[in-house]
């Protein structure tokens, strides 16, 4: 995290990381770290509080750094229109994005910055999903794969919140079966599978197919590429 001032410190309080200038103190709170869903995305909020003297607003931005998709950049061009922040004004905006892959961490950038008073900017880390730390009844089912398109082979993750058969599956745009890629019982949380289309039992063109998983309580679909 950096502010452009004369002179900066950087203060955590509790799970957030503050970017104070001791020449103007303005702040920028946002969290210092985050974890991701299972299906890799994650939303958060971003507050900036104006400090000492006044400061023409030049724009507003979040990006991902690392392994992170997404990003938004509101930017006023520094026009006559634009609005003056006096001191206490405080404005917050929202981070959702997602991890390019879910299973490894990320971070994103986020800055406020003026016209003629330089910025603040921070950096939050994205961990990714962690059945560990969550309890049993807070695991959320979810199912994706990468890469996605993809011309021979792709890697199947999912989770489950409890143990039970699994059935996963996949199915061309005739409904026709093309794999059965899981059907066995499995222990809740993650779980990861490689399907190499030319192995398929089945004649797999290229196009449209489509992923039906059966856990517990659940089905979920996804969407498949296939190039040919």
């Amino acid at each position: 995290m950096r502010t452009v001032a004369s002179a900066v410190s950087l203060v955590v309080v509790g799970s957030c990381v503050l970017a104070l200038s001791t020449a103007r103190a303005d702040t920028l709170e946002a969290p210092a770290e985050i974890m991701a869903q299972a299906d890799g995305t994650f939303h958060y909020t971003v507050t900036f509080t104006k400090g000492p003297g006044s400061g023409m607003f030049a724009g507003n931005a979040w990006y991902g750094v690392e392994n992170v998709q997404g990003g938004l950049f509101g930017d006023c061009f520094c026009l006559p229109s634009c609005p003056i922040w006096t001191p206490g004004f405080t404005f917050s905006f929202s981070v959702d994005g997602s991890l390019t892959n879910p299973t490894l961490p990320g971070s994103v950038a986020q800055d406020v910055s003026f016209c003629d008073a330089g910025s603040s900017s921070s950096t939050t880390l994205v961990r990714a999903f962690d059945p560990a730390s969550v309890p049993p009844s807070g695991i959320v089912a979810a199912l994706w794969n990468e890469p996605n398109p993809f011309s021979t082979r792709t890697t199947f993750y999912y989770r489950q919140p409890e143990a039970g058969p699994v059935s996963l599956a996949l199915y061309d745009v005739s409904g026709r079966l093309v794999a059965r890629v899981v059907n066995e019982v499995q222990s809740a949380g993650p779980h990861e599978v490689k399907w190499d289309a030319r192995a398929s039992a089945e004649s797999v063109r290229g196009g449209v197919l489509f992923a039906r998983l059966a856990i517990p309580g659940q089905v979920l679909h996804r969407t498949l590429i296939l190039v040919p």
